[in-house]
C-alpha cells in the first residue's frame, strides 16, 4: 500500500503545529534566545493528529479518525477480553487514508501498533527533541528556529514516519476505552461496534477530565465545538444518572448491568462542577449552547423524554451522554484488575449502539439442556481475537486473502461458538463436535428461532409464553401421573391450546424425571427436595432418553422451545421445589424472564423492520447502513439480520465427521455450520488432522454434570495433543479453562492453565510445530493486554483463556 498521502498528511500536521510551540526570547538571562517548547508541540500535535475527528454525519462512520469513545458491557473486574477484543477489531478494520475516493484502500503495510496516550506523548517529545538538539545552534531569530524545526521534521518523517502513521493511541478506564485514530488512518467504526461482543455503544469522545478538575467553561466549550459542525441541529443530552435510569433498568431491563453499566452512573443531584450541582449546570446548558441541546427534566421514564426530544426537533442519529468512569489498578490475587481511585467525567456523542440479539440472550438461547454454556459476549470476543490474527496473517499473503478458514468447536453444546464463528467468517466451514444426542437439534432450533421475524416471535409469546399458563401445569401433571406416567399418551402433535401444550411438555419432562427417580410414584414423592434435585441432575448427566427425543422431533418448533424453557426453569429452580405447589412458580419465573428477553428483542426487531420499511424499495437516498443496521432509540444501531442466521443451513440430524474431513482435504467442504455427534471429542479430532485453521472451545469441567474424575483425567490427558494435531500452519488454538470456583469446588491442577500451557509446549514440540507470537506494541501493564485472559463469574466458575498460534517447525 502506498503511504505517500498519509505521509503528506503527517508532514502537513507537523508544519502546522510548529509555530504554536516557538517561544520568543525573554528578558530573563536564562532564556535570551528563541526556543521551542516540546510540551506545547506534543500537545498541539496530538490535538491535530490524534484528537481532531472528521465526523460529518452517518455517511462518514466507516471512514473515520479522531478520538472515539467505546463503552463496554462489563468492567475489568469481570474480564480483560473486552479491551483486547476492541484492539483486535480496530486493527482488522483500519486502512490508510485515501487522497481520492476512487482509490483501493487496502490494509496498512505494517501491523497497527498501540500505545497509551502518555507513552505516545513521551516518545514524540523525546524523539523530536533529540533530533532538534542535534543541530546544536542558538537561535536569535524566528526564521532560524523555524528553519531548524523544518529540518527536524524532514529527518523525523524520513526515519520515523511509519511509527506515527501506524500507531493508535488509547486511554483505558475501568468500563470504557478512549481510542485515538491518527489522521493517517481510517476506521470502519460501525463495523467495530456491530461485530463486537463486549462493546455496548460508542461515539465521539468530546471531553474527558479528572472529575475533580472539571470546569463548566471547558465543558461548554467542548460541547459547542461539536454542535458548531451542524449549527442547525439540536441534540438530546443524556446524563446517565442513577435517578433517571436506575429504577427502570433494575425493574425492566433484561440486560445484566451488574459489574458494568451500573458503575458509570452518577447522582446528578449530588455531583458538582465548580461547586455547582450538575443538576443546576444542566439547567444552564440550553442557554450556554443557544438552545441546541435538549436536557431531560428527569420527571419521567427516560425513553418518554427521548421521544419528546425528537418531537421537539432533536437529531435521531446521535445523542450526547454524560457518564463517569474510574481508572484501573490490580488488586486481585488472581491477577484481575479492580477499580482505581481516580474518577473521570466523560462526555461523548453516541453514534452507534450494539443491539445484537446474541448479546441480549448471552448463554440463554431458548433451546437449552444444561448450564454449561459460555455467554455470547465472551464467545463473540474470542472469535474476534481469532479473526484479528487471521487477518494479520493473510494480509501478508495476498494470494490467500479470499481463503475461508475451517473453524472447530470440539465441545459445541448448543452452538454458541458456532453461531458467532459463522457470523464473523461467513461462507466458511464451521464444525461442532459434542456427545449430546440433542446437540444438532438444539443448534438447529436456536438458529431457527433467530430467523423469526416480529410476527413470529409475537405469536410464540402470545400462544405459549404467558406466565399465567403455568397455573395449569399441575392439573396436566396429575393427569399424566394418573395415566401411569406413560409417555406414549403424550400426543405427537401437541394441541394449540397454550395450557394443554404446557401440560404436554411438562409431562414429557416428568416422564424423564420419574425414570431417574426409582421409587417415586406420585407428584408429592418426585417433588421431595432431595429426590427432585437428584432426578434433575441425573437427567442432566444422562441426557434425555431416545423415546423423549423421538417425541420432541414430532413437535413443532414453538412447542419444542417451550419444552426447553420449562426444563431450564426446573433446572435453575430445582432447589426451590419443596412440593408440587412450587412447580408452577419456578416455571412461571423462567417464563417471565424469557418473555422479558423476547420483548426486548422484539423492540429492536421492530425498530429494524420499521426502519427498513420506511426506506422502502424505491428509496433513492444513499444506503449508508448495511444489513442489520437501523435507527435506534438514541443513535444508529445494529442487530444481526434474521436472514444471516438462515445462511447457516443447520441440519437437525447432524453431519458425518469423516465425510466432512474428506471434503476439507479435497478443498470442497460445503460452507455453513455442521454439528457432529461423537462419543468422545478428543478421539474424534483424529479425523480432522491438519484440517483446522481455528479451534475455539470450552471443554467440560465436570462441575455442572456428573462426569467422573476418571473421565475428566482422560479427556484433559488426550484433548490438547489431539487439538494441536488438527491445526494447519498458522492455526490457532483458543481454550477456556477453569481458573477458580466461587462455589467451593476444587479445580484439579490438570485442568488449569499452568498444566495446559505446559501440555501445549510439549505436544507442539512432539508434533513438529512451533508456537509463534505477533510482534506488537501495547502499554506495559502486566496481564492486561496479553493471554491468558480472564473471565470472572460472580457465583460459578471463572475462566482463564489461553490463545496460541502454531506453525510447522
Amino acid at each position: 500500500m502506498d503511504t505517500q498521502y498519509p505521509t503528506k498528511l503527517l508532514r502537513a500536521a507537523l508544519h502546522h503545529v510548529i509555530p504554536a510551540a516557538i517561544e520568543p526570547p525573554s528578558k530573563r538571562p536564562q532564556k535570551p534566545h528563541w526556543t521551542l517548547s516540546i510540551r506545547t508541540l506534543a500537545r498541539e500535535f496530538k490535538r491535530v493528529w490524534l484528537f481532531n475527528d472528521n465526523y460529518a454525519g452517518p455517511s462518514s462512520l466507516d471512514n473515520i479518525h479522531g478520538s472515539l469513545y467505546f463503552l463496554f458491557w462489563k468492567n475489568l473486574s469481570v474480564t480483560n477480553v473486552s479491551i483486547n477484543e476492541l484492539l483486535s477489531l480496530v486493527r482488522s478494520n483500519t486502512t490508510y487514508a485515501l487522497e481520492s475516493a476512487g482509490e483501493n484502500p487496502g490494509p496498512p503495510s505494517a501491523p497497527i501498533q498501540f500505545s497509551s496516550t502518555d507513552d505516545y506523548t513521551s516518545f514524540f517529545g523525546n524523539i523530536f527533541n533529540s533530533l532538534f538538539e542535534s543541530i546544536h545552534e542558538q537561535y536569535d531569530t524566528e526564521t532560524k528556529i523555524l528553519a531548524a524545526a523544518r529540518i527536524t521534521i524532514d529527518h523525523m518523517i524520513d526515519k520515523y514516519s511509519g511509527i506515527f502513521l501506524n500507531t493508535v493511541a488509547f486511554d483505558y478506564y475501568y468500563t470504557s476505552c478512549l481510542v485515538h485514530i491518527p489522521a493517517s488512518l481510517r476506521l470502519a467504526f460501525s463495523r467495530v461496534v456491530a461485530t463486537s461482543g463486549y462493546v455496548h455503544s460508542a461515539g465521539l469522545g468530546l471531553y474527558t477530565r479528572n472529575i475533580e478538575k472539571v470546569t463548566h467553561a471547558e465543558l461548554v466549550l467542548r460541547i459547542n465545538e461539536f454542535l458548531d459542525r451542524a449549527p442547525e441541529k439540536k441534540y438530546f443530552l443524556v446524563p446517565y444518572a442513577e435517578e433517571m435510569f436506575g429504577p427502570w433498568e433494575r425493574d425492566h431491563s433484561p440486560d445484566s448491568l451488574r459489574n458494568g453499566l451500573d458503575g458509570i452512573r452518577f447522582y446528578f443531584r449530588k455531583h458538582s462542577i465548580n461547586r455547582v450541582t450538575l443538576q443546576t449546570a444542566l439547567a444552564q446548558l440550553p442557554l450556554d449552547t443557544k438552545g441546541r441541546v435538549i436536557v431531560p427534566k428527569g420527571l419521567t421514564y427516560y425513553g418518554v423524554e427521548r421521544k419528546q426530544s425528537v418531537a421537539d426537533g432533536a437529531s435521531k442519529e446521535a445523542t450526547i451522554w454524560f457518564v463517569s468512569d474510574h481508572g484501573v489498578h490490580e488488586t486481585d490475587l488472581h491477577g484481575y484488575f479492580g477499580r482505581g481511585t481516580k474518577q473521570y467525567f466523560i462526555v461523548y456523542a453516541q453514534l452507534w449502539r450494539n443491539c445484537s440479539q446474541l448479546t441480549l440472550f448471552k448463554e440463554r438461547k431458548p433451546a437449552w439442556v444444561a448450564p454449561v454454556t459460555i455467554p455470547h459476549t465472551l464467545s463473540t470476543a474470542l472469535v474476534n481475537l481469532a479473526h484479528g490474527n487471521w487477518v494479520r496473517w493473510y494480509r501478508r499473503r495476498p494470494c490467500e486473502q479470499d481463503r475461508r478458514p475451517v473453524v472447530v468447536d470440539a465441545f459445541c453444546g448448543t452452538g454458541t461458538t458456532l453461531i458467532d464463528a459463522y457470523l464473523r467468517f461467513p461462507g466458511s466451514t464451521i464444525i461442532g463436535l459434542d456427545s449430546e444426542p440433542l446437540g444438532p437439534r438444539l443448534f438447529a432450533d436456536n438458529v431457527a428461532f433467530f430467523t423469526y421475524g416480529h410476527t413470529q416471535i409475537e405469536t410464540l409469546l402470545t400462544n405459549y409464553m404467558e406466565a399465567k399458563y403455568a397455573n395449569s401445569l399441575l392439573d396436566g401433571l396429575r393427569k399424566f401421573v394418573m395415566m401411569g406416567r406413560d409417555v406414549s399418551t403424550i400426543p405427537g402433535e401437541p394441541p394449540k391450546n397454550p395450557r394443554r401444550a404446557l401440560a404436554c411438555v411438562s409431562s414429557l419432562i416428568f416422564g424423564e424425571l420419574f425414570a431417574n427417580a426409582p421409587g417415586a410414584e406420585s407428584l408429592e414423592e418426585i417433588t421431595d427436595p432431595l429426590v427432585f434435585s437428584n432426578a434433575v441432575q441425573a437427567t442432566i448427566d444422562g441426557g434425555f432418553s431416545e423415546r423423549c427425543r423421538a417425541v420432541l422431533e414430532g413437535f413443532e418448533l414453538d412447542v419444542r422451545l417451550l419444552f426447553f424453557i420449562v426444563w431450564r426453569g426446573l433446572v435453575y429452580g430445582r432447589h426451590a421445589v419443596n412440593g408440587p405447589a412450587d412447580l408452577p412458580l419456578v416455571v412461571q419465573s423462567e417464563l417471565n424472564r424469557c418473555t422479558q428477553e423476547m420483548r426486548a428483542h422484539l423492540g429492536v426487531l421492530g425498530e429494524f423492520e420499521g426502519y427498513r420499511g420506511m426506506l422502502g424499495a424505491k428509496d433513492s437516498s444513499p444506503r449508508i447502513l448495511e444489513p442489520g443496521q437501523h435507527m435506534g432509540s438514541y443513535s444508529l444501531a445494529s442487530m444481526i439480520t434474521p436472514a444471516s442466521f438462515g445462511e447457516m443451513r443447520p441440519s437437525a440430524q447432524g453431519a458425518d465427521l469423516r465425510e466432512l474431513s474428506t471434503l476439507i482435504h479435497r478443498q470442497s467442504a460445503p460452507p455453513g455450520v455442521h454439528v457432529c455427534r461423537v462419543v468422545d471429542s478428543a478421539l474424534a479430532l483424529a479425523e480432522l488432522a491438519e484440517c483446522v485453521d481455528i479451534m475455539i472451545t470450552d471443554p467440560p469441567y465436570g462441575f455442572n454434570t456428573g462426569d467422573s474424575a476418571k473421565r475428566m483425567r482422560e479427556l484433559y490427558g488426550t484433548f490438547i495433543r489431539a487439538a494441536i494435531g488438527t491445526l494447519t500452519s498458522y492455526g490457532q488454538l483458543i481454550v477456556a479453562l477453569p481458573d477458580y470456583a466461587r462455589n467451593g469446588r476444587q479445580i484439579p491442577f490438570y485442568q488449569t492453565r499452568a498444566a495446559v500451557v505446559q501440555q501445549v509446549i510439549s505436544h507442539a514440540e512432539e508434533l513438529g510445530k512451533r508456537i509463534i507470537h505477533f510482534d506488537e506494541t501495547k502499554p506495559d501493564r502486566s496481564g492486561l493486554f496479553s493471554p491468558p485472559y480472564y473471565w470472572a463469574a460472580p457465583t460459578g466458575v471463572s475462566r482463564s483463556v489461553v490463545h496460541f498460534t502454531l506453525i510447522k517447525a
